[in-house]
C-alpha cells in the first residue's frame, strides 16, 4: 500500500491513472509495485489495457500478460481486465528487381536481362512477453507468401514460394532502422530441367525446392502507420540434391516495399526483464546425426543415403549466443556404389574410406527461445575422400530445442540442416541431437 500512495503523490495531475490506481488497492492489490517508467502516453496507448477498442475477459495468469515486467510475478487469479487489441502486428508488400547470376558454366541457359518479383508478408512485432526477446534485441517474426518471373518463361519460368522470416536489428531509432533478415521456405518452380522439354533449362531437376533468402534493408516512417522498406536481398531455389540436376538459380535484388501497422509497437513500449546477461554455464558439449538422400552424377537415377554425425564443444558467450568447435563425419553411399561400380576400389575398406568425408569446423548458435539458428564453416580433412566439391563448406541450420530431460543442462533437439559449397546447396538433411552444459 505504501508504494502506491507514493506513487500517486506524483500522479496529482492524472485523474484517469489515480481511479485505476484506487480500483486496484480496493480490489486487493495494495502489493503490485507501479512500474517506473509508466507516463501517460503509454497509458493511452495500450498500458493496463485502456486502449480503444479493448474488450473484457478473465484472466488466470497475470493482471495482464505483457505487465510481466512491470508487476510481480503473483498470480491475479480471475481478475476481470481489459485486454488491448494486438500490438505490432503488421501488413507487407514488397517488389524485387534484380538478375540471376550464373554461377558455373555448366548452366546451359543464357541469363534474362532482369527477373521480378512480388511477396506479401504478415509480420509480428517482438516486445518482450518472453525473455528471449529482449536477448535478441525485440526482432519481428513473419510468414510471406512471394511471385517471381525470372524473365525467361520457357527454361526457367516461374516461383511461387511460401516462407518464414524473423528480422534482426542492427540500429534501431525513433524513426528508422537498420535490419537483417534470413527467411527460408518452399518453392515451386513450374519449370524443371528436362531432357526431351528443357534440356537447357538445368538449374534444378525438380519442381519443388527450398526458397531460402538473405536480406539486408532499413525501414523508414513516413506516418505513424506506415513505413517504409528498402535493401538487397539475395534469394536461393534449389532442392539439395535431391533430384539432378541442382545448381540451383541465385538472385541477388533490390527490394522496396510499403508496410502498414495499425497498432505500432514504439521503443518505449518494450518491456524489460531483470536479465542476468552471463550464462550459468559456459562450456559444454554438442552432439548429433542426420540423414538424407540424394542422386549422383545423373538426372533421374537412383537416390543413395548419406548419414553424418558431429560432436563439438560450446561455449556460451550469453545466454542468446554459443559457439562451437568440432568434428564432422559423413557417410555418402552413392559415392560409395559409384566407385565400387567403376573398379574405383579394390576392397570394401578401400571404398569406405573414399565415401568418407573427415571435417572439422567452427559455429555460431542464436537462441530464439526454444528455436534456435546454427551457422557454421568447415574444411575437409585428408585427399582421401573422392569428389568433393570444393575443400571448404558452409553449412545453416533450424534447431528445436526440447525441455531438459533428466539431468539439468542436457536438452534434446531436432533439426534441418542445409550444407553448400560456395552458392550450390550440396544437401537438405534431418537429424536430431542433445546439448549438454
Amino acid at each position: 500500500m505504501n508504494n502506491i500512495l507514493h506513487s500517486l503523490s506524483h500522479l496529482s495531475g492524472q485523474p484517469a491513472l489515480v481511479c485505476y490506481l484506487c480500483c486496484l488497492c480496493i480490489s486487493g492489490f495494495s502489493q503490485v509495485p507501479v512500474a517506473h517508467e509508466l507516463n501517460v502516453e503509454q497509458f493511452w496507448r495500450g498500458y493496463f489495457g485502456a486502449r480503444r477498442g479493448a474488450r473484457s475477459e478473465y484472466s488466470g495468469s497475470y493482471i495482464n500478460d505483457e505487465q510481466q515486467s512491470m508487476a510481480t510475478k503473483e498470480a491475479a487469479k480471475r481478475v476481470k481486465h481489459l485486454v488491448r487489441e494486438p500490438l505490432g502486428v503488421s501488413y507487407d508488400i514488397s517488389f524485387f528487381g534484380g538478375r540471376i547470376i550464373k554461377h558455373t558454366p555448366n548452366l546451359k541457359f543464357d541469363v534474362p536481362p532482369i527477373s521480378g518479383g512480388v511477396e506479401l508478408a504478415l509480420r509480428w512485432q517482438k516486445y518482450g512477453k518472453k525473455e528471449w526477446q529482449e536477448r535478441q534485441g525485440y526482432p519481428t517474426s513473419g510468414i510471406a507468401l512471394s511471385y517471381f518471373d525470372f524473365g525467361d518463361g520457357e527454361k526457367l519460368g516461374r516461383a511461387y514460394s511460401a516462407s518464414v522470416m524473423l528480422e534482426l536489428y542492427f540500429l534501431r531509432r525513433t524513426t528508422w532502422d537498420i535490419y537483417f533478415q534470413p527467411a527460408v521456405g518452399v518453392g515451386f518452380l513450374d519449370r524443371s530441367y528436362d531432357i526431351n522439354t528443357n534440356p537447357e533449362g538445368n538449374a534444378v531437376g525438380s519442381l519443388i525446392n527450398s526458397a531460402v533468402s538473405f536480406r539486408f534493408g532499413a525501414h523508414f516512417d513516413l506516418s505513424k502507420a506506415f513505413r517504409m522498406h528498402a535493401g538487397a536481398t539475395f534469394s536461393h531455389w534449389s532442392n539439395g540434391g535431391s533430384a539432378l540436376p541442382n545448381f540451383g538459380i541465385n538472385l541477388p535484388a533490390l527490394q522496396v516495399g510499403l508496410e502498414y501497422t495499425p497498432a505500432r509497437v514504439l521503443l518505449q513500449d518494450f518491456l524489460h526483464f531483470d536479465l542476468n546477461r552471463k550464462p550459468l554455464h559456459r562450456w559444454g558439449m554438442n552432439a548429433w546425426a542426420g540423414f538424407t538422400k540424394k542422386e549422383m552424377l545423373v538426372p533421374d537415377g537412383p537416390s543413395f543415403p548419406l548419414y553424418m554425425t558431429s560432436v563439438a564443444v560450446t561455449y556460451e558467450l550469453s545466454n542468446a549466443n554459443t559457439l562451437s568447435a568440432g568434428t564432422e563425419y559423413e557417410l555418402d553411399m552413392s559415392i560409395y556404389r559409384f566407385g565400387q561400380h567403376i573398379y574405383l576400389y579394390e576392397t570394401g575398406k578401400a571404398a569406405w574410406l573414399g565415401a568418407s568425408r573427415f571435417m572439422i569446423f567452427l559455429g555460431d548458435e542464436f537462441h530464439f527461445g526454444h528455436s534456435s539458428i546454427l551457422v557454421q564453416a568447415g574444411t575437409y580433412l585428408g585427399d582421401d575422400a573422392f569428389l568433393v566439391p570444393w575443400k571448404y563448406y558452409t553449412k545453416l541450420a533450424y534447431r528445436y530445442y526440447f525441455k531438459e530431460k533428466g539431468q539439468p543442462g542436457v536438452r534434446p533437439y531436432i533439426g534441418i540442416y542445409m550444407k553448400s559449397h560456395r552458392i550450390t546447396a550440396e544437401y537438405f538433411a534431418l537429424g536430431g541431437g542433445v546439448s549438454m552444459r
